[in-house]
């Protein structure tokens, strides 16, 4: 496949299974106990796990042409979600489809495949040809890289520095790919591998952290210097690199991926006849998170089974949320501040200091650990660091979404939202799902002060689920870019699913026979809770096609829902409009969840509400008084319920109103709303604003011609 210029490299990785085998997302609980669920913790297909070997000799090849070339500093810091291009199939449908051609770059052919599909494989005629997963080790990695290379046809100054420096690394060592691809374009990759091998066992991740760390700072020091016009360097003037560096390190981040395998305790009780979670699975979540940390240029953080302590106390927090009267913030921070004790005590030192200010967070786990509070803050991570999740079980479907290339969404030109109104006419939450679509349909029109010509919304009333098949297999389906579903959720947990009513019918998704657009709202109560580890609607919308859905891991009031809903969409028009403060969907959400603190404390005082918006003689309203002069510079993600707390009782004392709302504000008596929505997927490649033109930008570094 050739790409605005650039070849994206595809491996097709065959394993021995029937194509024409239904897959059923929802496994009854009685059907849990037999002997094939028995031996599995994420529900891995036995097929998947013979091909690991496969999948981990690709992480060592080129993910496109790109990787061929030595690439300047520019070209490496604009890379952006790089992964490489796999694609699973059974053994079945090659046997069934002899004579196709595929847009393969290699095949890797699983050592349970009969003779015949090796040869219905060699018929295809790739670039790479086909391997046996057998013979994998009497492969040299750096003759299928010079094989690419004589097929780009590359000039030896355009070919990256160590082209012939190549090793095949196995267990602990795998997590160095990452920096490998790295310290390839600075010709240190001896020198990394080097520096492993000499460390000790226990600190194979810091150092492999601490390499990423240095590699990237120097070029980030590069960057900096050709933005300030600095383009060519001389030994005389190289100490100037040496000196940006310093200050670069004071200023450092990173894009952190995590793995933390484990199941709720509910679960483990009725799946699995071992604490221990096999081998195998263990191995392939390893290669789910080094696959992502290539595509990001990324730290990668490997954790064991998370506690099940965690799983228990999280799901006391959801069945507490059920409750009238729900828990406040005093509670609820209380167990998630043990979470966040649990976790930071199983990192290291150098770990925490690239988590805890990482760029993003990106976590392959059933559990929501963005939700934990670290030692040293008041409020969860993912308020601080942009953080989605990638649910892990069932494992064969993560590895399969995971491996498939998700292309980026632009926003920035065109977003037609699609709002389906699920709820019966009489339902009191019909209000505020009304008002919500009101307020789109300002959005939508251009001669509002709200509003944008390249943002578009249609309505439809849903009656049924019949109702809802017809419009989601519907032609119209293909121009629509945001599904909103507005609805009740329900969570059944003698059913192991959640999902949401369509008026007094349930539906979680589970069909084969329909796609979903880039991004989908479920605006409903406890459409993923994640306490028990029940199938729900939001991850199987992500099987469905969508490259992101929001959604809630518990009841949620219907007024503080269409406050964070309008907020979401105000972000995504009014970057439409040529703001610059959120670049990508996963941005503005993280704004949205570290901004809301403010609604929340208002929202519960009706008396620090209406203070907050009280009319005053020649003076703004307080609430843009907070919001335009007295929260700049002054509140921190990390902080933010804090830091909001104590703006508030400035402006209190001012007035000698000291001690007045202290239930709210001193107590905790207020509940943390946006805690419990959760963002799955891909939301970092929905963009809100105009993309790079990568190129432009490769075909002047790479003198690249179509």
């Amino acid at each position: 496949m050739v790409f605005e210029g650039i070849e994206i490299y595809n491996y097709f990785v065959v394993f021995h299974g029937d194509v024409e085998e239904e897959y059923s997302p929802v496994i009854p609980l009685t059907e849990m106990n037999s002997s094939e669920y028995q031996r599995t913790a994420h529900l891995l297909m036995p097929g998947l796990a013979d091909v690991l070997d496969s999948l981990e000799f690709i992480l060592h090849l080129p993910r496109l042409s790109l990787d061929l070339y030595n690439q300047d500093e520019l070209l490496l810091d604009s890379s952006y979600d790089t992964p490489h291009s796999i694609v699973l199939l059974p053994d079945s449908f090659l046997a069934q489809h002899t004579g196709m051609k595929l847009d393969a770059t290699g095949i890797f052919v699983s050592d349970d495949c009969a003779n015949e599909v090796v040869n219905v494989a060699e018929a295809m005629k790739t670039p790479l040809g086909v391997y046996r997963q057998s013979a994998l080790k009497a492969y040299d990695i750096n003759d299928i890289w010079q094989k690419l290379i004589e097929r780009e046809g590359l000039a030896a100054e355009e070919i990256v520095l160590d082209i012939d420096k190549h090793y095949l690394l196995r267990g602990e060592c795998l997590k160095a790919l990452p920096v490998v691809f790295l310290a390839r374009q600075y010709g240190c990759v001896d020198r990394v591998i080097g520096t492993i091998d000499a460390s000790s066992p226990e600190r194979v991740d810091d150092v492999i952290a601490e390499i990423y760390a240095k590699i990237k700072n120097h070029n980030n020091a590069l960057v900096s210097l050709r933005n300030k016009g600095v383009d060519s360097l001389t030994e005389e003037t190289y100490y100037i690199v040496d000196e940006e560096e310093e200050r670069q390190k004071g200023i450092f981040r990173a894009n952190v991926v995590m793995t933390l395998p484990g199941v709720a305790a509910a679960q483990r009780k009725i799946r699995t006849s071992s604490i221990s979670i096999p081998e195998d699975e263990l191995r392939m979540i390893r290669f789910l998170g080094i696959h992502r940390a290539i595509a990001k240029s990324a730290i990668y953080i490997e954790l064991k089974q998370i506690d099940k302590e965690d799983f228990v106390e999280f799901n006391k927090l959801e069945i507490g949320s059920l409750n009238a009267t729900k828990p406040k913030a005093k509670h609820i921070d209380k167990i998630l501040t043990i979470i966040g004790e649990h976790l930071d005590r199983r990192l290291s030192e150098f770990q925490k200091s690239m988590l805890y200010r990482a760029i993003s967070l990106t976590v392959f786990s059933d559990f929501p650990i963005g939700l934990a509070i670290a030692p040293h803050m008041t409020a969860p991570i993912c308020l601080s660091v942009p953080t989605t999740y990638r649910p892990l079980t069932p494992l064969t479907r993560t590895l399969e979404y995971e491996c498939r290339k998700i292309w980026q969404v632009d926003f920035s030109h065109k977003c037609n939202v699609l709002f389906l109104d699920c709820i019966k006419e009489d339902d009191l939450v019909k209000t505020f799902s009304n008002k919500t679509y009101e307020m789109m349909k300002k959005f939508s029109d251009p001669s509002s002060r709200f509003g944008s010509k390249r943002f578009s919304v249609d309505f439809k009333r849903i009656h049924n689920v019949d109702e809802l098949m017809d419009v989601l297999k519907s032609p119209q389906m293909r121009d629509i870019d945001v599904l909103y579903i507005s609805a009740h959720g329900f969570s059944e947990r003698e059913r192991n699913v959640s999902g949401v009513m369509i008026e007094d019918e349930p539906w979680i998704a589970d069909g084969n026979d329909f796609k979903v657009p880039p991004f989908v709202v479920l605006s409903a109560c406890s459409t993923s809770p994640r306490g028990t580890g029940n199938v729900n609607i939001a991850d199987l919308l992500i099987r469905a096609g969508a490259t992101a859905v929001l959604s809630t891991m518990v009841p949620v009031d219907a007024k503080a829902n269409m406050v964070i809903m309008t907020r979401i969409f105000t972000y995504i028009v009014e970057a439409q409009k040529g703001s610059d403060q959120y670049n990508t969907l996963a941005d503005a959400w993280s704004g949205v969840v570290a901004t809301n603190a403010i609604h929340e404390l208002r929202a519960a005082s009706e008396g620090l509400n209406s203070w907050l918006y009280e009319d005053r003689d020649n003076l703004q309203p307080r609430i843009i008084d907070f919001q335009l002069n007295r929260c700049v510079g002054r509140l921190s993600a990390q902080n933010i319920y804090r830091d909001t707390i104590k703006l508030l009782k400035e402006m209190l004392h001012e007035e000698n109103l000291d001690g007045k709302f202290d239930n709210v504000l001193s107590n905790k008596e207020y509940y943390p709303e946006s805690y419990f929505y959760q963002m799955i997927g891909y939301p970092e490649n929905i963009f809100l604003r105009n993309k790079i033109d990568y190129r432009n930008r490769f075909q002047a570094e790479m003198k690249i011609t179509e």
